[in-house]
């Protein structure tokens, strides 16, 4: 992997944060897997397939994609000693 500045960087994330609003953790695991994956002009866009071909898009057979974590609510329900029911709303990531 080719020595980066910091300046280079946060250009990347300043582009990337412009279009989306992703966490600051989710940028910098995408960028860490575009760099493992030797991709060379990464700018930080990134989107699902279906909505790559809602923007008239075509992603090329067998590409994969990079992986992000993404927030899931649930809702856990618990009883008490008195057997009043406390619901807590919990986030989990999954990838």
């Amino acid at each position: 992997m080719e020595s980066k500045t910091l300046k280079d960087i946060i250009g990347v994330f300043g582009n990337f944060k412009t279009v989306h609003s992703y966490s600051l953790r989710n940028l910098c695991i995408a960028y860490i897997q575009a760099q493992d994956r030797n991709i060379k002009d990464y700018v930080g866009i990134l989107n699902s397939f279906a909505n790559w071909k809602k923007l008239g898009y075509s992603v090329k057979r067998g590409e994969k994609g990079l992986d992000i974590l993404v927030p899931t609510p649930r809702k856990i329900k618990e009883k008490d000693v008195l057997g009043k029911e406390n619901i807590f709303l919990c986030f989990f990531f999954r990838l």
